[in-house]
């Protein structure tokens, strides 16, 4: 397998125009439990996505027209993780894949309320630069690929979640 700019993704031949993500953070387990829907960009005739992982564990892949869509791990590398190969029906353009983050996910800094200012609440920080962005989100993590993103994340009623985007600026009380 080719690797380009620390990537296992065949981003020249199918890329990822946006990203859709549902993630449901659980500050107990310290885990993110995560679907992410990917429109894709078909390039070129290819019948495989391969998205870059490390850390986290995939659960199902699926086609928008819940078709469970055969995948595997590659070859486990310490610094770059493992590609996520996706087969891919002809006609597929958004493909789903649920998955959850584990204690390998590098990006995610879980804090204890003892080690936050007010020793109230846990806090969680990531820090995605160079090449941690798939420990918590399978994707196309090199600078040549840029894509948008949606998310809806889901927390503990007391905590309010912010991310590099427009935020709320209150809490949404309503539980999902």
């Amino acid at each position: 397998m080719k690797i380009t700019n620390h990537s296992y993704s065949n981003y020249q031949q199918i890329a990822l125009n946006r990203i859709d993500l549902d993630l449901k953070f659980s500050f107990e387990k310290k885990k993110i439990y995560g679907k992410a829907t990917c429109n894709l960009d078909r390039k070129s005739k290819t019948d495989r996505l391969i998205l870059d992982t490390k850390g986290i564990l995939i659960n199902t892949v699926s086609s928008d027209t819940d078709e469970k869509l055969k995948h595997e791990l590659g070859k486990y590398d310490s610094v770059l993780g493992s590609a996520l190969i996706i087969k891919l029906p002809e006609a597929c353009n958004t493909v789903i894949v649920e998955y959850e983050t584990t204690e390998k996910s590098e990006t995610l800094q879980w804090l204890t309320p003892e080690q936050t200012y007010s020793k109230k609440h846990p806090f969680l920080f990531t820090q995605s630069q160079a090449i941690s962005a798939r420990t918590l989100i399978p994707l196309q993590d090199c600078p040549a690929e840029r894509f948008t993103y949606t998310a809806k994340v889901q927390v503990d009623m007391d905590l309010l979640p912010l991310m590099s985007a427009s935020n709320p600026q209150e809490k949404n009380i309503e539980r999902v």
